[in-house]
């Protein structure tokens, strides 16, 4: 029982490594999609992007999820165009790999660049992401937002977009 409990604590650590910082349950939940990567700590800008990981709790239940992660790339006076135009580019790549993947898909692009996607990979399993850099006058910054559902959940996409609506 204390071995379990250890590696359940130990799982649910941060840890710092120079500029990296790295949360081990940042690399599992969403570990088989090709979005992955942009929650791991492997791409040269994670230390860039800002992170919000919420898994169970009351502010998920509403919502019937269990986990819900996601990053945000910014072109600001902090991250160098170059870095963040990268950042834009590599989230644009992952989440069309994983839209080939999807049960159920709804994407839209501007000037033959994905705007946005809300992807569902299985059921209770979601990708949501935007490009607000696309938007005239939008703010320089791209999100990807994974989330599960909790179990034995049967909400719908459509279900999940009109809660968010509410909220």
């Amino acid at each position: 029982m204390k071995k379990i409990l250890l590696c359940l604590i130990w799982m649910c650590c941060q840890f710092s490594i120079g500029n990296w910082q790295l949360g081990i349950a940042d690399c599992i939940a969403q570990k088989h999609t090709s979005v992955a990567r942009q929650f791991d700590g492997s791409m040269p800008y994670y230390h860039l992007l800002d992170r919000v990981v919420i898994e169970g709790g009351q502010e998920l239940k509403a919502y019937k999820l269990s986990l819900y992660k996601s990053v945000t790339a910014k072109e600001n006076a902090f991250t160098p165009k170059e870095m963040a135009q990268q950042a834009f580019r590599d989230m644009e790549h992952d989440v069309e790999e994983a839209a080939k993947e999807a049960v159920i898909k709804e994407v839209g692009h501007v000037r033959g660049q994905l705007y946005y996607a809300f992807l569902m990979l299985r059921q209770g399993c979601y990708i949501f992401y935007q490009n607000a850099s696309l938007r005239k006058g939008g703010k320089q910054e791209a999100t990807i937002v994974y989330m599960e559902g909790q179990k034995n959940s049967s909400m719908s996409m459509d279900e999940l977009k009109r809660m968010f609506k509410k909220k």
